[in-house]
């Protein structure tokens, strides 16, 4: 495929052809009445949006959009919390398996067919319920309207000036389901129709370069550090990446160095959370701070970090510690929940990471807390990827340049660490982990 195939006209690239707007919006038509339709009697008020392929997910959502359903997006597939969104008997489940027959539909049908818009769906119809990713518990919901969702791109696309690249195509590698995801991927198309959008969710670094390729057009890669971390193994045949744009946590200059170099583009990232979507933007190698979108003002009070919407003058309270500079940018401290207090003294979850990170033979690693009772000090616990040591070895190893205080117990030395497709290490996740690893251990005593 070569970029004379997309034109203003194209939405997706999927499987092996390009889908134009004709065509989506006949396989949205399809999907209201095979799919959405024929559960009239019952009418289910919410639909469960399980697809994988990007373009499945697009299509569903649009179709749910029109039959003025919520769509419901999971932190994550487990059999736990899809049982959990589902008791509930008004919800409709969709996955890849009911909706691909209909979207490898090749021919148009004029049935119902409706010519899409953004101006189809009420700016106040709550179209999507997004849960945050369970890093430090349980997930929990936030609605979106159709008007939130339609200002956070508008923003997004004129902070990146993406009005100045013709036939802009995305790649993301981050799930519909997850808010950077989903606003960079589903409703950044569907507000400025003519976005070309690839279809899969690449993970591998060579998987990357084959979507990028596919598309073959000034591309957007939607990503995270850790895609990005595993990309630059990859020293040769990346091509067409107009910019990288970034989220799920902060780059490093020093990745985002290696980034711009090996990828040869841009590295970009946004600042936002799943109770607002994008809030601010940066290029580390340029400026270490943040931007703010021009929809946004920031004030601190006791420490908490506030965000106002100038718009609708509506206060959301922040989950990170910020600090605001006197240039209106600012500065990422940390979540407020990664402080710790231990035997009087404070410390950084954040801090203790990096810590472990810059020990030889260290190639990633993760700090986090241990349930305790109220009468407790609160207890940390580490897992670490180093190849050929032991976790004896990073403990001494790590004893030399932090508190002992601090000094994670339980460590253990892993393979790998608990990691979801947009980066995350949901706490429910790692408890798991260090369960196992436990088990483990006290085996092979």
């Amino acid at each position: 495929m070569n970029s004379a195939q997309i034109s203003q006209k194209s939405i997706a690239w999927y499987i092996d052809h390009v889908i134009d707007q004709s065509l989506f919006e006949s396989h949205v038509a399809q999907t209201r009445i095979n799919l959405l339709q024929v559960h009239a009697t019952k009418r289910p008020t919410r639909v469960l949006n399980l697809c994988e392929n990007r373009y499945h997910f697009l299509v569903a959502f649009t179709a749910s959009m029109l039959e003025g359903r919520m769509t419901m997006l999971p932190a994550n597939r487990s059999e736990g919390e899809i049982t959990r969104l589902t008791n509930n008997q008004n919800v409709q489940l969709i996955n890849d398996s009911l909706i691909k027959g209909i979207c490898q539909t090749v021919e148009v049908s004029s049935s119902e067919l409706v010519k899409w818009n953004i101006g189809l769906v009420p700016t106040d119809m709550i179209v999507a319920e997004l849960y945050t990713s369970g890093s430090t518990g349980l997930p929990i919901a936030h609605q979106k309207t159709w008007g939130q969702l339609v200002s956070g791109v508008q923003q997004v696309y004129k902070r990146f000036h993406f009005e100045r690249i013709a036939r802009l195509s995305i790649v993301a590698t981050v799930p519909p389901q997850h808010m950077f995801g989903f606003e960079m991927s589903i409703i950044l198309p569907l507000v400025y129709y003519g976005i070309c959008i690839h279809h899969d969710q690449p993970f591998y670094p060579l998987d990357i370069q084959r979507a990028i390729n596919e598309v073959s057009a000034p591309c957007i890669l939607v990503t995270t550090p850790t895609h990005l971390k595993a990309c630059i193994t990859q020293e040769y045949n990346w091509k067409n990446i107009e910019q990288i744009i970034s989220a799920t946590s902060p780059l490093s200059e020093e990745l985002a160095s290696q980034v711009e170099s090996i990828m040869r583009t841009k590295a970009k990232e946004i600042y936002g959370c799943s109770e607002v979507g994008a809030i601010a933007t940066r290029r580390v190698t340029k400026k270490t701070t943040w931007s703010l979108l021009h929809d946004f003002s920031l004030s601190v009070i006791n420490e908490d970090a506030w965000l106002n919407t100038v718009a609708t003058n509506k206060k959301t309270s922040l989950p990170d510690k910020l600090e605001i500079l006197s240039d209106g940018t600012f500065r990422l401290i940390g979540r407020a929940t990664d402080m710790v207090k231990i035997g009087g003294k404070r410390g950084s979850l954040a801090e203790l990471t990096a810590h472990i990170k810059s020990l030889e033979g260290v190639e990633d690693a993760v700090v986090f807390k241990l349930d305790y009772q109220a009468n407790q000090r609160e207890r940390l616990a580490a897992l670490v990827i180093a190849p050929g040591f032991s976790s004896r070895q990073v403990r001494d190893a790590l004893t030399k340049i932090i508190d002992s205080v601090f000094l994670p117990r339980p460590l253990y030395t892993v393979e790998d660490l608990p990691y979801t497709s947009s980066g995350k290490l949901p706490i429910a996740d790692l408890l798991t982990y260090l369960k196992d690893h436990k088990k483990e251990a006290e085996t092979s005593c």
